[in-house]
């Protein structure tokens, strides 16, 4: 019994320096995971990879409406690839979304009732995303989701989630 609480106050203890969070500045996130490892720009965002305590983040800034500066819209949270049957734990997701809380809570999205009670949802559609996603939403108008196949928690603001949909509305649009 010692020894099971024992682990899991060191795997909570090793990912706490890993909590990135939504609205920190590229200077923040430096100073918290040291200097990324990989960047990439697309349009008005930039992402940057960091690498911490077994984790990799990639964290998605953007200009924050109002204010002028670069802050976090978006984070992804995996185990490096090279750790092939590592997968995130039940207690490091909830550890992820807890830190990006933001004093609020997360509500869990029943995607198989929203199917039954929303229109444009098919019941099949509602069945394979729930098998291949779990999702939260957030008051302050953001999105989790854990991407069971692949092994990815992602959060979203709302204004990244709309500038993506946005972008492939665009990509498609010639078709």
């Amino acid at each position: 019994m010692k020894a099971s609480v024992l682990g899991v106050v060191l795997l909570l203890a090793s990912i706490c320096p890993s909590k990135a969070r939504m609205g920190e500045t590229p200077d923040e996130c430096e100073a918290r995971y040291g200097k990324h490892t990989k960047q990439q720009k697309d349009g008005k965002f930039t992402q940057r990879t960091y690498k911490l305590n077994g984790f990799v983040i990639q964290v998605i800034f953007g200009t924050k409406k109002g204010a002028g500066k670069k802050v976090a819209h978006g984070i992804s949270y995996m185990k490096p690839t090279e750790f092939m049957n590592a997968r995130l734990s039940k207690a490091e997701i909830e550890t992820f979304l807890k830190a990006n809380a933001q004093g609020k809570s997360w509500g869990e999205v029943d995607l198989m009732r929203q199917a039954f009670t929303k229109r444009g949802l098919a019941g099949r559609e509602a069945t394979r995303t729930s098998f291949y996603y779990d999702i939260w939403q957030h008051p302050d108008d953001m999105t989790a989701w854990y991407e069971k196949p692949k092994d990815v928690l992602t959060i979203s603001t709302g204004v990244l989630s709309r500038y993506m949909k946005r972008e492939k509305d665009k990509k498609l649009s010639g078709f």
